[in-house]
């Protein structure tokens, strides 16, 4: 009934569908309906691309980062770490064993 709930909910408000993901634990992530970009400002093009494939996938890893955008390890560290910082994503775990999610 929960899950029934939330879908009404949210399609009353004009919002997304909540998403559903389970990955070592159950997550509901909620929608407001802009894009990342609208809400956090403009980012570079490999950002860009990145972006999108976190939504995706539900996370990623820096190594993931490189492939989809070509960038070298330490550049994706960078730029993953800009966009934590600019609150579109939040990272969980620690340096090799890190992943990034949507916020």
């Amino acid at each position: 009934m929960g899950i029934r709930l939330m879908m009404c909910e949210t399609r009353l408000l004009g919002l997304p569908d909540p998403e559903f993901i389970e990955q070592h634990e159950f997550v509901v992530i909620f929608r407001n309906g802009q894009t990342v970009e609208a809400t956090n400002g403009p980012f570079n093009p490999r950002q860009v691309l990145g972006l999108p494939l976190i939504q995706q996938r539900g996370s990623i890893t820096s190594s993931d980062y490189v492939e989809a955008t070509g960038a070298s390890e330490s550049t994706a560290l960078r730029e993953l770490r800009e966009i934590v910082e600019r609150g579109a994503i939040v990272v969980r775990g620690k340096t090799c064993g890190a992943r990034y999610f949507i916020s």
